[in-house]
């Protein structure tokens, strides 16, 4: 009887410890839509009112915990006017994105930036895990693959 109860409380620690610990995520097509969609919204007239909006990210892994999926990406967002296609602002940063299953889609539960200056780096080594943290730094400001979507999209806007 006393081996059965170690038996059963050697069982339950170990669904625990697999039930407790993260596990690589495979990003799907729906969640980067689900991404864009949300970052596109957060800026919406921060920096112009009017302005139509582009996106493209990187993503460098994606991890699942306990029904939420943390997703580690490199973005690109850039504003251009209706009138004018000139940029007209935008941003390029790594940032931290929490997904929760909700139905048969995503939403966004958490969006979290980089901090500026002094505690830029800082604050990347505490949002990335450490397999994603150099690359994301390196990336900084020099990602040519998001800026040539990004003119992509742009000239389908200014040809549609």
């Amino acid at each position: 009887m006393l081996r059965f109860r170690y038996l059963l409380i050697f069982a339950v620690l170990i669904v625990m410890v697999a039930c407790s610990s993260t596990q690589e995520v495979q990003v799907t097509k729906e969640m980067n839509e689900v991404i864009t969609s949300y970052i596109k919204d957060h800026y919406k007239n921060i920096y112009y009112e009017d302005n139509e909006q582009f996106e493209a990210h990187k993503v460098y892994g994606a991890e699942g915990k306990g029904g939420f999926i943390s997703v580690y990406i490199y973005s690109v967002y850039t504003e251009f006017t209706k009138n004018d296609p000139i940029e007209r602002a935008g941003h390029s940063l790594p940032a931290l994105i929490r997904l929760e299953k909700d139905g048969d889609t995503y939403k966004v539960i958490q969006y979290k930036e980089p901090e500026d200056g002094s505690l830029y780096v800082s604050s990347i080594k505490k949002m990335f895990p450490k397999k994603y943290v150099n690359q994301a730094l390196n990336d900084s400001g020099n990602v040519p693959e998001l800026h040539k979507q990004i003119d992509e999209q742009v000239q389908k806007w200014k040809n549609g």
